[in-house]
């Protein structure tokens, strides 16, 4: 069955994640990688803006742009960082029973879905049953998270940049998936308007190369 009608998990139940050293280590990496910027890209028109808004891939191609080195310091915080990640991550896996490629491709299905939505619901409503086993477990403080692994990291330490989108891959999947459970939303169409899902979907799109939003204007 595609889709169930039983209640959702608790807001307040809690996922796997890192110890809180390893926590506070994250937000200083994702803080120290922020503040890497040497400016932010401006639109020339309100129409940029518009786009920008509904496509934040468009948006982060220009910020990137404006990125300075890492100092080994920082790259070594980021190296402790991402093993600390990984120790959860592998934590995660082995309690849902599921595999990378298993995670991602529940995700997908779910996009695709979201793809197919209408105004008039011609697909039905309800809870996809495949995300129910595999959401609400790895913990993501935020999509400044998502940002230094998917696009700050890769641009400023091109050197290392598969192993950061790997990571950001992971939190990514998570942090929709997590927040599709703590919104209570009623599939698909609620979530497809919402107007917080374009940043989320983009970086979704970006890190795993599948083309447009769903909530791309035609």
């Amino acid at each position: 069955m595609l889709f169930s009608d039983r209640p959702l998990r608790s807001r307040q139940e809690k996922g796997i994640g890192m110890k809180d050293a390893d926590m506070k280590l994250m937000d200083e990496v994702v803080a120290a990688v922020k503040s890497l910027h040497r400016g932010q890209p401006k639109a020339v028109s309100k129409e940029q803006v518009e786009e920008w808004r509904q496509n934040h891939i468009l948006y982060w191609r220009e910020k990137v742009k404006h990125l300075q080195p890492p100092s080994d310091e920082l790259l070594q915080k980021v190296t402790d960082a991402i093993s600390a990640w990984n120790n959860s991550e592998s934590e995660y896996l082995a309690s849902v029973k599921k595999t990378r490629e298993q995670i991602y491709e529940a995700l997908h299905s779910f996009h695709d879905l979201l793809g197919k939505a209408t105004k008039s619901a011609d697909v039905e409503r309800g809870t996809p049953e495949y995300l129910k086993d595999i959401t609400l477990f790895l913990y993501v403080q935020n999509i400044e998270w998502i940002n230094a692994f998917l696009w700050e990291l890769p641009h400023a330490h091109p050197a290392n940049s598969k192993k950061y989108r790997e990571v950001a891959k992971m939190m990514v999947a998570t942090f929709l998936m997590r927040n599709i459970w703590k919104k209570e939303y009623i599939f698909p169409l609620d979530l497809k308007t919402h107007p917080d899902f374009p940043h989320i979907e983009s970086q979704y799109l970006y890190a795993f190369d599948r083309g447009s939003p769903a909530t791309e204007k035609k």
